[in-house]
């Protein structure tokens, strides 16, 4: 990887789906199964607190404030513990690997900008145009008024009305 570009937020589990583009070996699987376990089990163990804490809040045991303190705490722990898989994560893969990785990151961050260009509109890539919408068609206008005239007509016999 270049020096001063950094690898950012890659779960184990991804790199472990690329496996064979990456040409990963089994030792590198294992470390990073391993790392992907920890992770499981940190993210359970948050789920698990939150969870608890909201029972707490909604019985009366804590209050409001004490819950939202709980929630920044976790929040401001979240970029030191992906800071630290991240460097985990790169010292199990080697130099190459890295550079594989970043490449393909890039390729599908070009893709994603390109359809998200595409679904904006000003650049609307390899779709074609929309047709302009045609007057009078589709219009659903209330019960018995007419859609060509655009005044009163008598309902049809039929239609929803009983004829007596």
């Amino acid at each position: 990887m270049r020096r001063g570009a950094r690898m950012r937020a890659a779960s184990p589990e991804m790199i472990m789906a690329m496996r064979d583009r990456l040409e990963l070996t089994d030792e590198q699987i294992a470390t990073l199964d391993e790392l992907r376990q920890e992770s499981v089990a940190l993210r359970n163990s948050h789920r698990a607190a939150m969870a608890e804490m909201r029972s707490q809040l909604q019985a009366g045991q804590i209050r409001r404030g004490e819950m939202m303190a709980f929630m920044e705490e976790l929040r401001e722990s979240a970029p030191a513990i992906a800071e630290q898989r991240r460097e985990r994560i790169e010292a199990v893969l080697s130099q190459d690997q890295l550079e594989q990785l970043q490449q393909m990151r890039d390729r599908g961050r070009a893709f994603a900008r390109g359809r998200a260009s595409a679904r904006r509109g000003s650049d609307r890539g390899m779709r074609r145009p929309r047709p302009a919408p045609v007057r009078g068609r589709g219009w659903n206008g209330p019960r018995g008024l007419d859609r060509d005239t655009r005044g009163f007509r008598a309902p049809r016999v039929g239609r929803g009305l009983r004829a007596r």
